[in-house]
């Protein structure tokens, strides 16, 4: 009895449709906020101004490298943190697997997250801090001499 040409079709056709429904890559960058945050703090991440309470999620197809800076003032005391996210490029996103994971009809996520922790800047004086420039080049003496 000869085939039907219907059903012949029919694996051409489901492979075509999950050839039609390619694959994603997420990658995701989490800044978590300090475990306690004061009224004074503040955060930057990249070049955006964000609620130091709420932190920062950025999720994107590209691989993710956002440099942030957050600080808070406490009873006269400055403590900072200074921080790099860098979400990771998986060996499944790499030349000839990609080629692979790009038809397979699912999103593949890379993640990272880094938490705010401050530290306390140390309080200094003008004269140390003179001599600390000085020592490395930065300051010089005024001389009022016209």
């Amino acid at each position: 009895m000869p085939r039907n040409p219907v059903h012949a079709a029919v694996p051409a056709l489901a492979i075509l449709a999950v050839m039609a429904q390619p694959g994603c890559i997420a990658h995701i960058a989490r800044i978590q906020p300090a475990e306690h945050s004061l009224e004074g703090a503040g955060l930057i991440a990249g070049s955006t101004s964000v609620d130091p309470a709420v932190g920062q999620t950025i999720r994107q197809p590209l691989p993710i490298d956002l440099p942030f800076s957050a600080w808070e003032r406490e009873a006269g005391v400055l403590a900072r943190c200074e921080g790099r996210v860098t979400t990771p490029l998986p060996w499944w996103q790499r030349f000839p697997v990609d080629l692979v994971t790009d038809f397979l009809p699912m999103t593949f996520e890379a993640r990272a997250e880094r938490q705010v922790t401050y530290v306390p800047v140390p309080a200094r004086d003008d004269d140390s801090l003179f001599q600390e420039a000085s020592k490395h080049g930065f300051a010089h003496e005024v001389s009022d001499a016209r």
